[in-house]
């Protein structure tokens, strides 16, 4: 069959068909007969795009009628190489004349003939938008085309040579039914048997015939004339295809609604489809990265799309739950290719991912390490224990109270803090009971220090075998001189409520208390907010600033927990300045920035456990921030000792917390309403990262302190992400989303652009001298669905290989019927 489009680019475009090819055409249809309907071209984005509707009757070309109804009835583009009806260099098309008539010469007729890419009728009023009636295209796998795929009616399989082409190329134009539409029958033409149809001039079907091709350089060289070859033949695969100007929201309504009126059985989509998962499964898409538009099969001359071979290190991103990855091999050995998937929303959401022709990946980068070796120098192993509670802060969700509710530090209850400085042996009754409500648990305790910036005080109930004097001078000079320059200094000061000019740091049994018997983890210490409130509006208020922290307990007297006075001495430091955060957080929200909110518990321990990192910088001589340390700065050289101290204080915690979120980060993510190490750890990264980036690229910006990040997230009136998007200017998502793939390919990739690269820790380093497993990637094996359900804002790290002189294809997808613009993917080549 050969159909014939002339006048294109013009108002008086013609279109007409006739039978081309001999009767032995293809499996059991003879031939149709057409007549023309309607034709059309836009000019659009440097393309021509050109239809011609045909009515298609179930008849063969002289008109005499079929006796048995016919279904995906195809026209398959086809080229013939030789005779009277050859076309050019292996394409479908022929007798491509200009305007003025004159026929094109190489090498432009060939450049100009492989040029022409298949599409669908579009409606052209204003933007190019596809319409329900004109997605007739087809794709189809090479191996759905190739010889010995073709049948006569004695089912016999066709040589190309039988059927009279040179080859029949991967697409094609289906037959619609118009008064079938909506049906499972909308491409089944009638027979005569059924209903005396087709009668003379009963044209029961539609074809729309649509090619594109680019606009030429001189208007004169644009095709006026143009012919295209087909093979005709019923599929037995019923067959959908997306075309690339569906790839929007509209298309994917118009597509999905043909895969679920004519239950298809193969849904064929090109790279940068969102089309949602159908009824049947992922099994049903058919990816195709390369359409081959000429030459054989073994050797095209061209073809759509086109699929660029990224370079290493090379990141790009697609957004929605929904998407289509090609993945090109490498040149000179398999490239390997690493997709983060990144839930971007509040709630959980399952994704799944199937890859198709790909390979194990081999490295490197391998950033599994489960190293066996015991850790390196001196650095202690990872913790076990939390340094903090894993419970949130129960006040720290409170609404901020009004102008009543606030301190008035003239009415004072019994057990406020004194309003004046107390001396060495004082007696201080303080509340332990949390929260604003309920009654009271009163403990008295005796001041044993008075420092320039804390006043020590112990419960007279504490455990025997507790601090000693020298502990306890040690603990004050550690505060006095070291977390409140600190942290005063990166976050601003707190409130002084009680006027002593101090924050007591209560060391208490009731800390102790918290954690049940044999309990694996430990409570080192807690901040609560109620303390910052009027004890006429929160009677559990002890109305100043004060910490509680825990209390040694050598025997294990509170419910037969043995806390050591060492293992609780050496979490003093990254505890009190973590909780000193708490206490400048809510102190400045309540009483400086005039917020009508206290922080989100996300942030809000995020800014802690950054406090500890702080410290760690304080306290490890000469390696601030953004020096991206390496295990060998921490144990080597005349300062290893205290750098190794320093870590195993005040980072360690942190880089225990971290582990959980890399072993599964699926499982959390760095914003969180449950709280977990896991999460914990993840959104102290991601802050370490986000202040790295800001201070590198704000102008004016610092470290630490004023102009730093994270002073400006402390001394704010938003709260979450809107304070931190506030402060980022409106980047957060970007910066949550880079930091995913930083995670993964920072040291570890060659190229990545800076956004990639965490500035002050090469984690992999660190964590491979600790002995502990670093990240653990998930590796996907061809043809097999891996289905995780991603908690909010949380990632994971998919690998898989492709080999040479092969594409991969990646089908990433929400559950059947789900989209949601809220899932974005990283794909990044690692080799």
């Amino acid at each position: 069959m050969e159909v014939h489009m002339s006048g294109v680019g013009t108002a008086r475009m013609q279109s007409s068909a006739h039978a081309a090819l001999s009767p032995q055409g293809l499996t059991s249809v003879g031939g149709l007969q057409l007549r023309p309907d309607s034709n059309g071209y836009a000019d659009r984005d440097g393309y021509r795009y050109v239809w011609a509707t045909f009515k298609v009757r179930n008849a063969t070309p002289n008109g005499t009628p079929n006796a048995t109804s016919l279904s995906n009835l195809t026209f398959m583009a086809a080229s013939v190489d030789t005779g009277p009806l050859a076309t050019a260099s292996g394409t479908p098309f022929r007798n491509l004349k200009r305007f003025d008539g004159s026929t094109y010469t190489e090498p432009k007729l060939s450049a100009l003939a492989r040029s022409f890419q298949p599409t669908q009728k579009l409606d052209t009023s204003g933007s190019l938008t596809p319409i329900a009636q004109g997605s007739d295209l087809q794709l189809f796998s090479e191996a759905a085309v190739a010889e010995g795929q073709w049948f006569n009616t004695s089912s016999a399989p066709l040589t190309y040579a039988e059927l009279g082409v040179g080859t029949v190329l991967p697409y094609g134009f289906v037959v619609r039914n118009p008064a079938e539409l909506g049906t499972s029958n909308e491409r089944t033409l009638p027979s005569v048997a059924a209903d005396n149809r087709p009668v003379a001039d009963q044209f029961d079907g539609l074809v729309t015939f649509a090619v594109k091709l680019p606009l030429q350089a001189d208007p004169a060289d644009n095709p006026f004339t143009f012919s295209m070859v087909f093979e005709v033949g019923q599929d037995s695969v019923i067959r959908v295809t997306q075309t690339q100007e569906e790839q929007n929201a509209a298309g994917n309504t118009l597509a999905t609604q043909r895969v679920q009126t004519l239950g298809a059985t193969e849904v064929t989509v090109l790279p940068g489809s969102s089309l949602a998962t159908p009824a049947a499964g992922l099994d049903r898409f058919n990816v195709l990265c390369s359409v081959r538009l000429s030459g054989p099969a073994s050797a095209p001359t061209s073809s759509f799309p086109n699929v660029p071979l990224p370079a290493v290190g090379e990141v790009t991103r697609v957004q929605g739950s929904n998407a289509t990855l090609c993945l090109p091999g490498g040149t000179t050995g398999a490239a390997e290719y690493t997709i983060l998937p990144f839930n971007e929303q509040s709630s959980a959401q399952q994704l799944s991912a199937l890859a198709r022709q790909t390979v194990s990946v081999t490295g490197p980068p391998n950033p599994s390490i489960g190293a066996t070796t015991p850790p390196l120098g001196s650095l202690g192993a990872l913790s076990a224990e939390t340094a903090i509670s894993v419970s949130p802060h129960p006040t720290e969700q409170l609404p901020l109270p009004n102008a009543a509710t606030l301190v008035n530090t003239k009415q004072l209850s019994a057990q406020a803090l004194p309003t004046f400085l107390p001396a060495t042996g004082d007696k201080m009754t303080l509340n332990v009971a949390q929260g604003c409500s309920g009654a009271t648990d009163l403990r008295t305790g005796t001041v044993r220090r008075v420092g320039t910036q804390g006043i020590i005080v112990t419960d007279d109930a504490n455990p025997a075998g507790g601090y000693s004097e020298v502990d306890l001078d040690e603990l004050i000079t550690l505060f006095d001189s070291k977390v409140w320059p600190v942290t005063t200094g990166a976050f601003g000061t707190p409130t002084d409520l009680d006027t002593n000019q101090r924050v007591v740091i209560f060391i208490t049994r009731a800390v102790n208390e918290l954690s049940p018997p044999a309990s694996s983890t430990v409570n080192y210490g807690y901040f609560d907010a109620r303390d910052l409130y009027d004890s006429s509006s929160c009677s559990r208020s002890n109305m100043g600033e004060a910490l509680y922290m825990l209390a040694p307990d050598p025997t294990g007297t509170v419910n037969s927990n043995v806390r050591p006075v060492s293992t609780v001495k050496g979490n003093f430091g990254p505890t009190v300045a973590h909780e000193m955060q708490h206490l400048i957080n809510a102190s400045r929200r309540l009483y400086v920035n005039g917020s009508v909110s206290l922080e989100d518990p996300w942030l809000n321990e995020a800014l802690s456990n950054f406090a500890e990192e702080l410290m760690f910088y304080n306290d490890s001589v000469g390696l601030p921030p953004r020096q991206n340390i390496v295990v060998t700065n921490l144990t080597t050289g005349p300062n290893a000792s205290r750098r190794v101290a320093a870590y195993n204080t005040y980072a360690n915690p942190n880089y225990s917390r971290l582990r959980s979120f890399v072993q599964r980060p699926d499982l959390y993510g760095p914003i969180w309403t449950t709280d977990s190490l896991g999460a914990r750890g993840a959104a102290w990264q991601f802050l370490r990262y986000a202040s790295d980036r800001y201070a590198a690229n704000t102008p004016g910006a610092t470290d630490s302190g004023p102009g730093s990040l994270t002073y400006a997230l402390v001394n704010s009136t938003s709260t979450g992400l809107a304070n931190l998007d506030a402060v980022l200017g409106g980047n957060s998502q970007a910066f949550l989303r880079d930091w995913t793939v930083a995670t993964y390919v920072d040291d570890a990739v060659p190229g990545i652009s800076p956004a990639f690269q965490q500035l002050s820790w090469n984690y992999r380093s660190i964590y491979t001298a600790l002995g502990g497993t670093w990240i653990t990637p998930r590796l996907l094996n061809a043809n097999t669905t891996l289905t995780l359900n991603y908690q909010m804002y949380a990632t994971s790290f998919l690998r898989a290989g492709v080999n040479v002189g092969t594409t991969g294809t990646m089908l990433l997808r929400a559950p059947v019927g789900v989209s949601t613009d809220k899932v974005s993917y990283a794909v990044v080549r690692t080799k």
